[in-house]
Order: C-alpha cells, then sequence, then structure tokens
C-alpha cells in the first residue's frame, strides 16, 4: 500500500504545480481584464462629450449675456446721473 502512495505523489505534485499555473494565469487574465477596463473608463472620462460642450457653450453665453446687461445697466445709470447734473443749477 505504501507503494502506491510513493508512486501517486509525484502525480499528485504534478497536479498542484498545474492548479498553481491555472491560478496564476487566471489571476493574470483577471488583472489584465481590470487594467483594460480602467483605460476604457478612462478613455472616455476625458472625452469631450456633445452635451458637456453644449453645456459650456449656454454657460459662456449667459456669461455673456450678463456681461452686455450689466454694461447696458452701467450706461443707463451714467446717463441718469449726467441728467441729474443737468437739471441741478
Amino acid at each position: 500500500m505504501s507503494e502506491a502512495l510513493v508512486e501517486r505523489n509525484p502525480q499528485l505534485e504534478r497536479a498542484v504545480k498545474r492548479w498553481k499555473l491555472v491560478s496564476l494565469c487566471l489571476v493574470l487574465l483577471l488583472l489584465l481584464a481590470v487594467a483594460i477596463g480602467g483605460i476604457f473608463v478612462a478613455v472616455v472620462a476625458t472625452q469631450e462629450l456633445p452635451w458637456r460642450a453644449r453645456a459650456r457653450e449656454a454657460e459662456e453665453q449667459a456669461r455673456q449675456n450678463e456681461l452686455k446687461a450689466r454694461q447696458a445697466l452701467d450706461a443707463l445709470e451714467a446717463e441718469r446721473r449726467a441728467a441729474k447734473r443737468a437739471e441741478e443749477p
């Protein structure tokens, strides 16, 4: 009976080595998949998306409209002051 165990021991050692190698390959494949997924996420996150561009344009347009309104308000205020000065004796 001990001879059968002695003969079986190298087989078990080869099987363990094979499973270690398979496990290592699977772990490397999993890490590779995670890395590739991370790269794709990074690429998509850094791209200029159309809705972001539209939002940025709308924000810039609103900023320009606000600036024009402030300039018009300042011009009206200057006119009011000039008219008030003209009325004073």
